[in-house]
């Protein structure tokens, strides 16, 4: 009611109301723009096959696997209790490897074809999202980036593949399914393994 509505900060229902509204239909177009995403990258994925510079291959899959053994030995997890061996496990990071390499060519020559460009408001607005990630810290995170040009890469990458994502879509023909919540939560789900 009203009385409730005021306890937590609005003027009355009607306000919760739309607040709730506006923050469900943010998060239905999240989970939409990752499912839109997914299905492109996975098209691209079927589309494209050629031989990839194993040196590239190698290095993200070491990063893949340095990552994984961390979180590891951090939880205390083995292989057995993923229900898998480490083979099994190299095999499958292998081929994630793989496929990130892949689309990583694949998105970069057609960004570059498209004259996709990450601004530098752009950068700005990523780093101020990251600096946001790690209250009272921001100083250390500036400081990190600016030391990193690397890092900054880090940055740049998922704006210039969304924006490349985007460009492929703007031109494709796209058709619009209704479904429910749970169906969207579902299917992002099972894309994710989640």
């Amino acid at each position: 009611d009203d009385e409730f509505a005021k306890k937590m900060g609005f003027e009355d229902l009607a306000k919760l109301k739309d607040m709730v509204k506006e923050r469900m239909g943010a998060e239905f177009g999240q989970m939409t723009a990752m499912k839109l995403k997914r299905d492109v990258l996975d098209a691209l994925d079927k589309e494209y096959t050629f031989e990839l510079p194993e040196k590239l291959v190698e290095a993200e899959f070491r990063g893949i696997w340095n990552a994984l053994t961390g979180e590891m030995n951090r939880s205390g997890k083995t292989f057995a209790d993923e229900n898998t061996t480490e083979e099994d496990a190299r095999k499958e990071y292998r081929a994630i490897a793989e496929r990130r390499v892949r689309l990583g060519l694949v998105l970069g020559t057609m960004g570059e074809k498209e004259g996709v460009q990450v601004s530098e408001q752009e950068l700005q607005n990523a780093l101020m999202a990251r600096m946001r990630q790690f209250p009272g810290q921001e100083k250390m995170v500036i400081d990190y980036y600016r030391k990193n040009p690397g890092a900054m890469m880090e940055l740049r990458g998922p704006i210039f593949e969304q924006k490349v994502v985007d460009a492929i879509v703007a031109k494709a023909k796209v058709s619009e399914k209704a479904v429910s919540k749970d169906e969207l939560q579902a299917m992002v789900q099972d894309e994710d393994g989640i």
